[in-house]
């Protein structure tokens, strides 16, 4: 068992990440947290919760979102009204004295100057207090809302393959009275620790915009929130425990759940179990040699709940999760159901087709001695950091004054940079330099007028921010330099960085998307720091943000995806740099045009998912298609834009092809 055992480890280990993985993609997502919070200027702060914020990257693995006003406070008694003034904050008594365990009412105490708050109250017996359901209803179709449908507590949408669930919510800087024994509880235990249990407790709570459905006030009902507490639990976890977490939501997703209609269980009632069986010291020492005996004992915790149907809340035990939800005969079935994989004994962890990959791949740990170590090949994690770095790096940076703001806050936390791991460095070089090529454009479009000295002055500083985000960020970000260049009509100089840029891109040692020789990688980049890696020996998708235009070729296509409420084109360096070749030789050298629109050719119909990621297709052919109608060949450029409609619609841009396709129906030319 013990072999067995390190084997599941293993495979979980290098699919799920290794617990230097882990690490790096909750230290970025943390200070992410951080950035948006101190450039947002609405008056609400956020919290990235859910898998994706405990440090899981699985295909499901969801963006889950909170957001709370900061002049609203949650009190759970009259007492802690003296912390605030009542002029700067709206005040709101939790009430549980009708309400299941975990619920609460809202009232509130005094004026509310946000209208979506107070349109979300009804008036009891004197009383305001904010319904939950017409909360939900006016933050998801309030305000000219549109693309959000309601899903539980939150409200659902997508930005491209991106899906996304907001929860507009509540916070209480105190820990909640219903849960007052859990820290006793935790005391008695020992665990968490008392530093993780002090850190809980101070940061407090929310509530959420969901009553029970078991309650006669579900309608005006809020659910206490423990997201804070839970993350920082999850952070607590030793990589076994975290292994198993994974492990068992693999599980419930490819065995408990596969071919069942209704999904009785979801992943926060495995939560619960886990922190339970740890808490209550249910398993041996948590090792990867006792991985198998860790799971069935959680296995098996499961099945002892669900016969009871019954599941406390960890929090709150006297909220049985369960209630209102698994009883009767659906309690039974579900039952009956856990018992039929439960007969299998640990050997039911076959059944996931997924686990029997991990197995059968790490096999010859079976006959192997315990010493078995698994060493990450280095590209591999670059890979996964560079990836995270530049999705975390997302920001909506839409005017100068949010850029300025962006860089005091990035100083400031360079200042104190003592508080920052080597991975939140790096993740603050690569937002300056995303910064910077945004303002480098965001000056060019405000200076259409003006007198050539003025024009010229801002030109030098635009030039100036394009080149230190070069010496900043990612390989292709010199394709920025290289667009300003044929955006301001200086097609030799374009030329000249492309083609430098080229060479490099074509290197063995290059890194992108899991595109690598890894031997040669490694010794391209031995004893280099991440930063110069990155500068040197990795390329990323470009990005366009829909509020500001980079080119004319492409004004109708972010024009179509900001109506459609898309953020941004998302373009692939590979086809960028060809692109660029193709417009910048018809200007400067029309003897080259026709080689490089060959290239790009070549690129787009046979790249097999691996320059060309499948999810950015769309924009591909588009691209394409342009170019071949810019060069006249009429024919190739109508077929590429019918292709677009074949792709995953990722940027949502049908809308734009069928205009193009119609342009050149009717005058057989190209226009923009």
């Amino acid at each position: 068992m013990e072999h067995i055992s390190e084997a599941m480890y293993f495979g979980l280990w290098r699919f799920l990440g290794t617990n230097e993985m882990v690490a790096m993609r909750r230290d970025v997502i943390d200070l992410r947290d951080v950035i948006e919070n101190e450039l947002r200027s609405d008056g609400y702060r956020q919290m990235f919760s859910g898998s994706r914020r405990e440090g899981f990257r699985m295909m499901e693995s969801d963006i889950d979102i909170m957001y709370w006003p900061t002049d609203h406070k949650l009190i759970s008694k009259l007492s802690q009204a003296t912390h605030y003034e009542s002029t700067n904050h709206a005040l709101i008594l939790m009430e549980s004295d009708y309400c299941p365990p975990g619920f609460v009412l809202l009232r509130l105490l005094n004026d509310s100057r946000r209208q979506d708050v107070f349109s979300a109250c009804i008036n009891i017996n004197g009383k305001l207090y904010i319904s939950s359901s017409r909360h939900r209803e006016v933050m998801c179709f309030g305000n000219g809302k549109s693309g959000f449908v309601p899903h539980g507590p939150c409200i659902s949408g997508a930005a491209g393959i991106f899906e996304f669930d907001q929860a507009y919510c509540f916070m209480s800087d105190f820990w909640p009275i219903q849960a007052s024994s859990w820290i006793g509880r935790c005391f008695k235990q020992l665990w968490p620790s008392i530093t993780t249990l002090n850190k809980i407790v101070k940061n407090g709570c929310h509530a959420v915009a969901i009553g029970s459905k078991s309650s006669l006030y579900e309608s005006i009902e809020w659910r206490i929130s423990f997201s804070q507490a839970e993350h920082k639990l999850i952070y607590s976890l030793n990589h076994c425990q975290f292994l198993c977490y994974g492990l068992l939501k693999l599980f419930l997703k490819e065995v408990i759940n596969n071919n069942t209609q209704d999904k009785l269980l979801c992943s926060y009632h495995i939560k619960t179990i886990l922190f339970w069986v740890i808490q209550e010291n249910c398993t041996p020492v948590w090792c990867r040699q006792n991985f198998i005996q860790c799971f069935w004992t959680c296995f098996e915790t499961l099945c002892k709940y669900v016969y009871h149907g019954v599941c406390p809340n960890f929090f709150i035990p006297q909220n049985n999760m369960f209630r209102g939800k698994i009883h009767g005969n659906s309690q039974f079935n579900l039952h009956n159901h856990l018992m039929k994989i439960h007969r299998n004994g640990p050997l039911c962890l076959l059944l996931s087709p997924s686990i029997g990959g991990f197995l059968q791949k790490f096999g010859s740990i079976l006959t192997s001695p315990l010493r078995f170590e698994v060493t990450l090949p280095l590209a591999v994690f670059d890979d996964e950091y560079f990836t995270e770095l530049f999705f975390a790096t997302l920001l909506q940076v839409t005017d100068f004054n949010i850029s300025i703001k962006c860089y005091e806050t990035m100083e400031n936390m360079l200042r104190k940079k003592n508080n920052l791991t080597i991975y939140q460095k790096n993740f603050l070089q690569i937002c300056l330099s995303e910064c910077f090529q945004y303002n480098a454009f965001m000056i060019k479009a405000c200076l259409k007028d003006g007198c050539n000295r003025i024009k010229y002055k801002y030109d030098k500083i635009s030039c100036s921010l394009l080149k230190l985000a070069g010496k900043l960020g990612f390989l292709s970000t010199i394709l920025y330099v290289a667009l300003f260049h044929y955006a301001t009509h200086r097609y030799t100089e374009a030329v000249r960085v492309l083609e430098d840029l080229k060479t490099k891109m074509s290197q063995s040692s290059l890194l992108y998307h899991k595109s690598v020789d890894t031997r040669a990688y490694e010794e391209a980049v031995k004893g280099l720091p991440w930063s110069v890696r990155i500068r040197k020996n990795a390329v990323a998708v470009l990005k366009f943000d829909n509020n500001l235009f980079y080119m004319e070729e492409l004004r109708l296509e972010q024009k179509i995806c900001l109506k459609n409420h898309m953020p941004g084109l998302f373009i692939p360096p590979f086809v960028m740099l060809h692109f660029l070749l193709v417009l910048c030789y018809r200007k400067a050298n029309p003897g080259k045009a026709s080689s490089a629109l060959d290239d790009l050719s070549v690129l787009v119909h046979y790249d097999e998912n691996r320059l060309v990621l499948k999810e950015l297709r769309d924009i591909s052919w588009q691209i394409l298609g342009i170019c071949q109608q810019i060069s006249g060949h009429f024919e190739d450029a109508l077929f590429s834009y019918n292709k677009v409609f074949e792709q995953i619609p990722v940027h949502k841009i049908h809308e734009a092809a069928k205009i193009r396709i119609g342009r050149f129906n009717q005058n057989n030319v190209y226009e923009f």
